[in-house]
Protein backbone atom coordinates (compact mmCIF):
# COMPACT_ATOMS: atom_id res chain seq x y z
CA UNK A 1 0.00 0.00 0.00
CA UNK A 2 1.25 3.47 -0.84
CA UNK A 3 -0.23 6.67 0.58
CA UNK A 4 1.08 10.00 -0.67
CA UNK A 5 0.06 13.61 -0.52
CA UNK A 6 0.73 17.18 0.46
CA UNK A 7 0.21 20.81 -0.38
CA UNK A 8 3.67 22.03 -1.39
CA UNK A 9 5.63 19.97 1.10
CA UNK A 10 4.48 16.38 1.40
CA UNK A 11 5.39 12.79 1.79
CA UNK A 12 4.84 9.20 0.88
CA UNK A 13 4.42 6.18 3.14
CA UNK A 14 4.56 2.64 1.82
CA UNK A 15 4.15 -0.67 3.59
CA UNK A 16 3.24 -4.24 2.76
CA UNK A 17 3.59 -7.94 3.31
CA UNK A 18 4.89 -9.63 0.15
CA UNK A 19 5.76 -13.31 -0.14
CA UNK A 20 6.25 -13.48 3.63
CA UNK A 21 8.43 -10.34 3.81
CA UNK A 22 7.46 -7.15 5.65
CA UNK A 23 8.49 -3.84 4.07
CA UNK A 24 8.04 -0.24 5.18
CA UNK A 25 9.23 3.02 3.70
CA UNK A 26 8.92 6.78 3.91
CA UNK A 27 9.86 9.64 1.60
CA UNK A 28 9.63 13.43 1.90
CA UNK A 29 9.65 16.09 -0.77
CA UNK A 30 7.33 18.21 -2.87
CA UNK A 31 3.75 17.00 -3.24
CA UNK A 32 0.28 18.12 -4.16
CA UNK A 33 -3.02 16.27 -3.72
CA UNK A 34 -3.69 12.95 -2.02
CA UNK A 35 -3.82 9.34 -3.26
CA UNK A 36 -3.89 5.76 -2.03
CA UNK A 37 -2.76 2.73 -4.05
CA UNK A 38 -2.94 -0.95 -3.11
CA UNK A 39 -1.37 -3.65 -5.31
CA UNK A 40 -3.48 -6.74 -4.62
CA UNK A 41 -0.98 -9.46 -5.59
CA UNK A 42 2.22 -10.62 -3.96
CA UNK A 43 5.35 -8.78 -5.07
CA UNK A 44 8.76 -10.45 -5.21
CA UNK A 45 10.95 -10.42 -2.11
CA UNK A 46 13.75 -7.89 -1.97
CA UNK A 47 17.09 -8.33 -0.27
CA UNK A 48 16.64 -7.66 3.47
CA UNK A 49 17.96 -4.32 4.68
CA UNK A 50 17.73 -0.57 4.25
CA UNK A 51 17.80 1.09 0.83
CA UNK A 52 17.63 4.68 -0.33
CA UNK A 53 15.26 5.76 -3.10
CA UNK A 54 14.50 8.83 -5.20
CA UNK A 55 11.08 8.98 -6.91
CA UNK A 56 9.07 11.23 -9.20
CA UNK A 57 5.48 10.27 -9.93
CA UNK A 58 1.91 11.30 -10.22
CA UNK A 59 -1.60 10.05 -10.70
CA UNK A 60 -4.97 11.47 -11.49
CA UNK A 61 -8.51 10.21 -11.67
CA UNK A 62 -11.51 9.31 -9.63
CA UNK A 63 -13.49 7.35 -12.25
CA UNK A 64 -10.74 6.46 -14.73
CA UNK A 65 -7.30 6.40 -13.15
CA UNK A 66 -3.81 6.88 -14.64
CA UNK A 67 -0.55 6.75 -12.70
CA UNK A 68 3.09 6.93 -13.74
CA UNK A 69 6.35 6.97 -11.81
CA UNK A 70 10.10 6.90 -12.25
CA UNK A 71 12.36 5.84 -9.39
CA UNK A 72 15.95 4.97 -8.63
CA UNK A 73 17.05 2.85 -5.69
CA UNK A 74 20.48 1.76 -4.58
CA UNK A 75 18.95 -1.71 -4.02
CA UNK A 76 17.31 -2.39 -7.40
CA UNK A 77 18.53 0.29 -9.80
CA UNK A 78 16.17 2.28 -11.99
CA UNK A 79 12.50 1.51 -12.45
CA UNK A 80 9.53 3.05 -14.21
CA UNK A 81 5.89 2.10 -13.95
CA UNK A 82 2.57 2.89 -15.61
CA UNK A 83 -0.91 1.96 -14.44
CA UNK A 84 -4.36 2.40 -16.00
CA UNK A 85 -7.83 1.66 -14.67
CA UNK A 86 -11.51 1.95 -15.31
CA UNK A 87 -13.00 3.08 -12.04
CA UNK A 88 -10.75 2.43 -9.06
CA UNK A 89 -9.72 -1.07 -10.16
CA UNK A 90 -6.83 -1.28 -12.55
CA UNK A 91 -3.55 -2.90 -13.47
CA UNK A 92 -0.03 -1.69 -13.99
CA UNK A 93 3.36 -2.90 -15.12
CA UNK A 94 6.91 -1.85 -14.34
CA UNK A 95 10.20 -1.92 -16.15
CA UNK A 96 13.29 -2.47 -14.02
CA UNK A 97 16.77 -2.00 -15.51
CA UNK A 98 17.97 -5.19 -13.77
CA UNK A 99 14.99 -7.54 -14.23
CA UNK A 100 13.07 -6.21 -17.26
CA UNK A 101 9.28 -5.95 -17.53
CA UNK A 102 7.00 -7.18 -14.76
CA UNK A 103 3.71 -9.01 -15.19
CA UNK A 104 0.55 -6.91 -14.97
CA UNK A 105 -0.30 -6.27 -11.33
CA UNK A 106 -3.93 -5.62 -10.37
CA UNK A 107 -4.46 -2.66 -8.05
CA UNK A 108 -7.04 -0.49 -6.33
CA UNK A 109 -6.39 3.27 -6.52
CA UNK A 110 -8.10 6.42 -5.34
CA UNK A 111 -7.23 10.10 -5.55
CA UNK A 112 -4.99 12.43 -7.47
CA UNK A 113 -1.49 13.52 -6.49
CA UNK A 114 1.98 14.38 -7.65
CA UNK A 115 5.14 13.62 -5.66
CA UNK A 116 8.87 14.22 -6.07
CA UNK A 117 11.14 13.26 -3.20
CA UNK A 118 13.60 10.94 -1.55
CA UNK A 119 13.57 8.53 1.35
CA UNK A 120 14.25 5.03 2.53
CA UNK A 121 12.68 1.57 2.36
CA UNK A 122 13.35 -1.24 4.81
CA UNK A 123 12.76 -4.89 3.92
CA UNK A 124 12.80 -7.31 6.87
Amino acid sequence: MTIQGGAGIGGQITFGWNAGQLNIGAKVGAAIGFSVDVVIVNEECEEAGLSGEVEVGGEIGFISHVDARLSFSDAYGGEMGLGLSGGNLGAGAEYNVKSGFSDLKPSVSFGASGFMGAGVNFHF
